[in-house]
């Protein structure tokens, strides 16, 4: 189960943290046949969910606190089922705390916008725009973080 898995982790690298280091982490599980997702989070950085049936896109619930972090307990484990068409996002946290030049956040509200914006066109084409929506919000400025972003589609039959 996702939530355990976490908990393990939490368990098994926590004494080797530095002090003030925390990890984020999102440990998913699909059923294939279903396309139910079950998933827990470590952290802020709940998936976010394309639905083809209104072309929007949300943050999911489910954010907690980070692996390391003294808080840290069981997170709690969501589930989500995705129809045909629907997609999930993955993603770092450097893909929604790059921050403008005016030090504005992009946030996963940002991120979700962009997605809805997208999320008709082919997976990796959206991914590669939502990318660059994270780049264009960044401006000129070098990036500060790793931009990580993970795709699912569930295909229609």
């Amino acid at each position: 189960a996702p939530a355990t898995a976490l908990l393990h982790l939490d368990r098994s690298v926590r004494k080797d943290l530095p002090a003030g280091i925390e990890i984020l982490a999102t440990y998913a599980v699909l059923d294939t046949e279903t396309g139910k997702v079950t998933y827990a989070c470590a952290g802020d950085l709940p998936p976010i969910l394309w639905r083809t049936s209104t072309g929007e896109a949300c943050p999911l619930p489910g954010a907690g606190p980070a692996i390391g972090a003294e808080s840290f307990e069981r997170p709690d484990e969501m589930e989500v089922a995705l129809d045909p068409g629907d997609r999930l996002v993955l993603y770092s946290d450097g893909a929604v705390r790059v921050q403008d030049t005016r030090k504005r956040p992009f946030g996963a509200d940002g991120l979700a916008k962009a997605l809805s914006r997208v999320g008709d066109v082919p997976l990796e084409g959206a991914l590669e725009r939502l990318t660059q929506a994270v780049e264009h919000h960044r401006g000129p400025a070098p990036p500060g973080d790793d931009l990580t972003l993970l795709g699912l589609e569930r295909v229609r039959e």
